[in-house]
């Protein structure tokens, strides 16, 4: 036998011996093996990292892509053109028209569109001021036809402008007759024509207006004469009558003492008790006469006090009237270098001219009603001061008057006392000397009572004189206010004339230069648009609306479930992806329906558009997704996974953080939740981006005892691996050795 052969029946044999071994290995358990295969394997737990990012809670839906809702273009009417134009060429549906293109024409003209907010609702061309025109400029200034700031004047940029706009599309722009020039020049003579006639109005007004203001003059100094003519009646009448009083009492005395006289009567003393009462009388006479000159006193001092003071009245009067007349002609003279400033002016509107011309009229009637309550008040100063002389003479003259009287009196009752003192016997002189002091006593009575009379006469009569000459003067008011206020009307007639002529000269100006009649020009809010159908023929007037159109922004359009609806608002923004069509785009939602059931949807669903800025080609008739971020944390957030969340015994949340093998319980609070995630901020502690946290627990994989009906290894397995590392051990020192022999 060779030592091949001797060498593999070792090899056999230790072979059989080890599969021997082996299988009678699987039939044994051991009482620690069993046990292992019975215990709780240890739980690993499962780590996530924490992460910072936004947060974001959406609503979703699905939306399909559309250009913007039609609308319906309409012309205006062109008050420059005799009738509206026949239309020729249409544009085909679906033609987009850019800013400044032709939308159409009719009668040789186009109807050209250009981008703004407000219609065109009037012809636009030199002169016209307005919104509308600044939005012409600001197109015109798109295209790149107006060079300058626009505003809303229509001038010779703005023409220069529209003229190249038109070449650009191949039109001649509108523009004046010879006709029309013509009417220009006509309008504008009969302007300055009506201009001049309302001037001389003006001044005729401002004649009217002095004579009312004399009249008004004349009535207050009338009145100022007729305020005092009954004081100066009254004291005429007062006078008239203490010096009848006097006179008349001088005569009872004169001829009281002639009856008196007896030449036969013995002569005579008088009693005691004549002289009694004589002294008594006397004694009256002189304390009224005390009186009477105190009264008279204290007249005078009154009269005298009044005419003091009437002096400083009359200056403050002319000053203060001084003053406002300076104040009033200062406005006068601004106003009327206003005037002229704007008469001057050639581009003056006839708006400006009648506002400078309103301006200066009022300050000229104002200056004539400031000089006339000037002059009043002077008038009514000085009346004072002339009353106050007369008064005062009058005072004195009362005083003078009623202390003779009293005087008289007292004289008259000293010398009956004197005669009661005295015993005489009467004479045939003394007689004939009373007699004529009588005599004298009633000629002088005579004259005072006709003096008297004379003075009220002339004090009545310049009462009735100034009665007359205030109604006289009131009548002269009367009929200067009723002529002023017929050349009043006159020249507010020649005012309208001017605005009626200024508006035929403006409407003839603005006829005479570079037009954009109302019917060749449509605004709309945006542009390019897409004609969606078209609303005439060719043959058709062009009149009212035209064509329906959309703009070129591009919607999506869809609905959403009730219960989302009321969290999206307009303005929020949103994202529309397809990823089958390669469509990733932003947009901004634009309009929520109040209500479900609207724009074809069902009773469970609320429509919504969504704009898209910056729309792909194939977006049009495509049903995208559309998600609308409805709440987010502020910029970036730390976020677990909600599962990470456990709640404490006192109600907190907590997260378990793992670190080096270790774990520690955080406390966090709770914010937004979504898709999976919740955002947390530590309370009692630091947490960062990149940690890991425990999220649940796993048993663990691969453990070297056993293995049970899992597939989990055992101690056979362990027998079988050394058994066949014996067993090649053996094939290879048997190798070796076959290798050897």
């Amino acid at each position: 036998m060779t030592r091949r052969k001797i060498a593999g029946g070792i090899v056999a044999l230790v072979v059989a011996s080890s599969v021997g071994g082996w299988l009678v290995g699987r039939q044994i358990t051991s009482p620690a093996e069993v046990a292992a295969r019975t215990a709780a394997p240890e739980a690993s737990p499962i780590l996530v990292p924490v992460e910072s990012r936004q947060l974001t809670s959406d609503v979703i839906t699905r939306g399909s892509g559309q250009f913007g809702s039609p609308e319906k273009l309409t012309v205006a009417t062109s008050a420059l053109k005799p009738a509206p134009g026949i239309i020729a060429e249409l544009p085909t549906l679906g033609t987009e028209v850019a800013e400044g293109q032709t939308i159409m024409s009719a009668s040789g003209r186009p109807l050209l569109m250009m981008q703004g907010s407000q219609p065109m609702a009037r012809d636009l061309g030199p002169g016209v001021i307005g919104r509308d025109v600044q939005q012409l400029e600001d197109g015109l200034k798109r295209l790149g036809f107006f060079n300058d700031e626009p505003d809303e004047n229509f001038d010779t940029t703005t023409e220069f402008a529209v003229v190249q706009w038109y070449d650009s599309v191949g039109y001649t722009p509108f523009a004046a007759t010879n006709d029309q020039l013509a009417s220009v020049r006509q309008q504008e003579a009969a302007l300055a024509t009506a201009r001049a006639d309302s001037l001389a109005a003006g001044d005729s007004v401002a004649a009217a207006n002095e004579v009312v203001v004399t009249a008004r003059n004349a009535v207050d100094t009338a009145r100022n004469v007729l305020n005092f003519a009954p004081a100066a009646l009254d004291r005429a009448r007062k006078e008239a009558a203490s010096n009848n009083s006097a006179a008349l009492l001088e005569v009872a005395q004169r001829q009281a003492a002639l009856d008196g006289l007896d030449v036969n009567s013995p002569a005579t003393t008088a009693t005691a008790e004549e002289v009694a009462a004589a002294r008594a009388e006397l004694d009256g006479a002189k304390a009224a006469a005390a009186q009477t000159k105190l009264d008279g006193g204290r007249a005078v001092s009154d009269a005298r006090s009044t005419l003091d003071s009437a002096p400083a009245r009359l200056a403050e009067a002319r000053s203060e009237a001084a003053a406002n007349n300076a104040t009033a002609q200062a406005e006068v003279n601004t106003t009327k270098a206003a005037l002229d400033l704007v008469q001057s002016d050639p581009a003056a509107s006839p708006e400006e001219l009648a506002a400078a011309q309103a301006a200066y009229d009022a300050a000229r009637l104002a200056a004539d009603t400031a000089k006339a309550a000037g002059e009043q008040a002077i008038a009514a100063a000085q009346a004072t001061l002339d009353g106050a002389r007369a008064a005062l003479d009058a005072a004195i003259a009362d005083a003078a008057a009623s202390d003779a009287v009293a005087q008289q009196l007292v004289e008259a009752k000293q010398a009956a006392l004197d005669a009661a003192l005295t015993p005489r016997k009467v004479t045939a002189a003394d007689v004939a000397s009373a007699r004529k002091d009588l005599e004298i006593a009633q000629k002088n009575s005579e004259s005072i009572a006709i003096a008297g009379e004379r003075s009220v006469a002339e004090a009545e009569s310049t009462l009735a004189g100034a009665q007359i000459e205030v109604t006289n003067a009131r009548a002269a008011v009367a009929a200067a206010e009723n002529a002023y206020a017929v050349i009043q009307r006159s020249a507010e007639a020649r005012g309208e004339i001017v605005n009626y002529a200024a508006e035929e000269a403006s409407l003839a100006k603005r006829s005479a230069g570079v037009q954009v009649p109302a019917d060749e020009l449509i605004f709309v809010s945006s542009g390019p648009i897409r004609v969606s159908e078209v609303l005439l023929a060719r043959g058709d007037l062009l009149s009212g609306a035209v064509v329906k159109a959309t703009n070129a922004e591009v919607y999506v359009v869809g609905g959403l479930a009730v219960q989302d609806a009321g969290l999206i608002t307009a303005g929020m923004e949103a994202s529309i992806d397809e990823p089958d069509l390669g469509i990733a785009i932003k947009g901004l939602v634009t309009l929520v329906a109040p209500s479900p059931g609207t724009n074809a949807q069902d009773a469970f669903h609320v429509y919504f558009e969504v704009r898209v800025t910056s729309p792909p080609a194939n977006l049009i008739g495509a049903s995208a997704r559309v998600t609308i971020p409805v709440e987010s944390t502020t910029g970036e957030s730390l976020v677990v996974p909600i599962s990470a969340l456990t709640m404490a015994p006192d109600g907190s949340s907590r997260i378990e953080v793992s670190a080096e093998g270790t774990t520690r319980q955080l406390t966090v609070t709770a914010g937004l939740s979504a898709d999976g995630f919740v955002a947390v901020t530590p309370k009692d502690g630091e947490l960062k981006a990149g940690e890991l946290v425990v999220i649940g627990f796993t048993p663990p994989v691969g453990s070297t005892v056993g293995s049970d009906a899992t597939g989990d290894t055992t101690p056979s397995d362990a027998t079988a691996s050394t058994v066949v590392s014996t067993a090649s051990t053996v094939v290879s020192t048997a190798s070796t050795v076959a290798a050897g022999s």
